[in-house]
């Protein structure tokens, strides 16, 4: 704000005539241009954590945004214009465009799915369960196969088949994860 003030209060000297520096300003335009630049750099210098999780919100990406003066919204990410976060707001097959001023953003989160944890999760189970299986499936006089080989074979065929089924599981659980503030 002092910026925009001072620019303003150098642009009037200049105008009437007064020498206060070696480098006049070409027009009132560029003066406001000036303060505008400084004033979104001086924004984005006090929430660095926010500008950069906007930028990594990817286009119809699912986001709930809590702001202030502004009823808490889920939508999609559409885009930023300016000084507003832009959404989309999916009612009836239909998306309205809703704009959230980036300066009033409290909290920002984005939908994600439990795939990654449904994976790890399903190929320790399917791996411990198979191995135990193949373990126990050979007798003693077995002499094709031993009790460690089919434990060994069982494990790795369960792994792949319980990481096939945790990430079929995981994908249809859904939470929100903040990134703005982080936690």
């Amino acid at each position: 704000m002092w910026t925009c003030l001072l620019v303003a209060t150098i642009f009037s000297l200049q105008i009437s005539g007064a020498p206060l520096c070696t480098a006049p300003l070409a027009s009132p335009s560029s003066a406001v241009a000036f303060a505008e630049t400084h004033r979104q750099t001086e924004a984005e210098a006090t929430r660095p954590e926010l500008t950069s999780a906007l930028s990594r919100l990817k286009t119809r990406q699912k986001i709930r945004v809590e702001a202030l003066n502004v009823h808490p919204l889920e939508g999609r990410f559409l885009s930023v214009a300016g000084d507003s976060l832009v959404v989309g707001k999916e009612e009836k097959h239909l998306i309205t465009p809703r704009s959230v001023p980036i300066a009033s953003i409290q909290r920002l989160q984005v939908e994600k799915d439990g795939r990654t944890v449904g994976a790890v999760m399903g190929g320790f189970l399917g791996a411990i369960f198979f191995a135990a299986l193949g373990a126990a499936g050979t007798g003693s006089g077995d002499r094709f196969v031993s009790e460690g080989e089919a434990a060994l074979v069982g494990g790795v065929f369960g792994a792949v088949i319980g990481t096939v089924v945790g990430v079929a599981i995981g994908s249809t659980v859904k939470h929100w994860e903040p990134v703005y503030p982080k936690r």
